[in-house]
Formats: C-alpha cells, structure tokens, sequence
C-alpha cells in the first residue's frame, strides 16, 4: 500500500505522517562501537586498568619499595613444572638453641608442614616447597632434587652417612649411584640425593620476585599507574597541539592554514 502524503496548508510542504527519527552523534557513534566486539573488549580492558591503577596500594600484595634481598630471584612452585631446567634450590632451616626437628630425614613434606618447633616460645618453622627433608647436625635441610632410595635389608652399606659420591660409586651390595650426590642412611633406607639447584622457591611471590627482592606482581599493578600515564599524555599533547594549530589556521588562513 502506497504511503499517503500530508500537506501543510500554510507551508504547501508535504510530509510523511511517520517521519523516522533522526540519531545524533554520539547515539551513532555508540551503536557502533556496540556492534564491534574488539572495541568493547579493549574498552573493558583499559577500564579495569584504571581501577587496578586507583587502587593499586590496595591491591598490590606488598609495597613498591619493600624488598627481602634473600628472596631475591624468588620463584613460586608453580613455575619449576612450566620451566623444569629451572632446579628449585634446598632449604635449610637451622636447628638454633631451643629448636627442635618435627620431622626425619627421607620424610616427604608439603607447603605448611612444620619442620621445627621451639618449645619455649611456641613458634614453628614450616615448610615453603613440597619435597624431602633431611634432618642433619646443622639443621632441617627441605628439597626438591632428585632422590633415590635404596632399602638396606640387612645389608651393609659401602659409604658414610653424609658422604658425597660420584656416579658409578658402590652404595650397597652391587648397587651404584645412578648421579653425583650426597648420602643419607637411616635405619632402613639408603638415599641418594643430587645437588640442589639454584632457584629459591617462595610461595608467598605469586609471579616470583625481581633481583632485589621486590615482588612482582605489586610491581606489575604499579606499574599500570606509569603505563596510563604515558598512554593519555601522548593524546592529551596531541590534543592540545592540534587545537592551537587548527585556530591559527582557521583564524588567519592564507599561507598560515
């Protein structure tokens, strides 16, 4: 059916008696940064970037400046099963005047287990990796590295307690040492530990720490706060130029536009 015409009496203009409504600018521009996708997802992103920049000393776990120069080149457990040529480095926890061992050597071990005790103040040290521990005179030593156990059966072993050999060395009965390491004899077990490696493992860096000690992760949300500023200079600046520049044109013209 054909769309029938209105005519204004005074004008003589005929119109539609529907006239679609017309959009403004920003309507437009809205609907379609609506339908693009990439743009909403980048738009969410730097708003979370400005909240994770406001708010960053709630955040971030521990202080900008704050550094533990022994956590220095930390590295949380989760990384060693992502990087395995990275070797987690042994742990000792020195058994000092009123500590003693809660553990024994060969013992596997979880993060939280507590590995000393002083009876005198109740305070405790716990574990930081999951591993195998060995109790010797200087402490509670805690690692990662490869071991191998041995049952004695009754059957004397052919090196010390404490003794370091070498691949290919006699252990017990006709048994060698797979790898270099130290060794450790208790009442049933002979283990052969390998060399500890160099990486120290600190659950409480969840992206590990820098090479003063400083934790990363705060690093990283602090840093937001340098990365949107240079982000909003560069336009501002740009802003700022192209206004001075577009009214000296459109004011003088002539060879100055």
């Amino acid at each position: 059916m054909a769309q029938t015409q209105t005519v204004n009496v005074r004008s003589g203009v005929a119109s539609l008696p529907h006239s679609p409504k017309g959009k403004s600018l920003w309507a437009d521009s809205w609907q379609r940064l609506r339908r693009n996708r990439a743009a909403i997802a980048g738009l969410i992103v730097i708003l979370i970037s400005i909240l994770i920049a406001v708010f960053a000393n709630q955040l971030a776990p521990r202080p900008y400046e704050k550094q533990i120069l022994s956590d220095a080149n930390a590295a949380p457990e989760w990384v060693l099963s992502i990087f395995p040529i990275m070797k987690a480095r042994d742990e000792l926890f020195k058994l000092e005047e009123g500590w003693s061992a809660n553990v024994v050597t060969g013992q596997q071990v979880t993060p939280g287990a507590i590995l000393l005790t002083n009876a005198a103040t109740n305070e405790t040290r716990v574990a930081n990796m999951n591993g195998m521990v060995f109790v010797t005179d200087a402490g509670v030593m805690l690692s990662k590295s490869d071991v191998r156990v041995y049952p004695l059966n009754s059957v004397t072993p052919e090196v010390a307690h404490a003794a370091n050999v070498k691949k290919g060395d006699l252990l017990l009965g006709n048994t060698t040492a797979e790898f270099d390491g130290a060794i450790f004899i208790t009442e049933d077990q002979l283990i052969l530990k390998a060399p500890g490696g160099y990486v120290p493992i600190r659950t409480e860096y969840a992206l590990g720490s820098d090479g003063v000690g400083r934790d990363l992760l705060s690093r990283i949300i602090y840093g937001t706060r340098v990365s949107l500023t240079v982000a909003f200079i560069g336009p501002l600046v740009s802003i700022i130029v192209g206004m001075l520049v577009g009214l000296l044109a459109g004011y003088f013209g002539g060879w100055v536009d």
